[in-house]
């Protein structure tokens, strides 16, 4: 399980990485970072997987790296990745 949560993570980061030379991502301030891994943090798995979609695809990398090292932290990756 860790290792397929490992590649899951390594293919997304490489994913984001690839996107991020499209620079046309929207990079959130402080706040709306920390409102989003709030939400993140207590929502449905619905809501976590839907979040994540957006954020994902429509925020700068560095913010989603961020948001992706929070769900981490506080074991909502698992979920997120059981989501998929």
């Amino acid at each position: 399980m860790e290792k397929d949560l490992f590649l899951e993570t390594m293919s997304i980061e490489n994913n984001m990485s690839n996107t991020e030379d499209n620079n046309e991502n929207y990079t959130p301030d402080e706040e709306e970072i920390v409102d989003a891994i709030s939400f993140m943090l207590s929502c449905s798995k619905q809501d976590l997987k839907d979040s994540w979609v957006r954020i994902s695809s429509e925020w700068d990398v560095n913010s989603v790296i961020r948001v992706h090292k929070d769900l981490c932290d506080n074991n909502r990756i698992t979920e997120l990745v059981d989501s998929f």
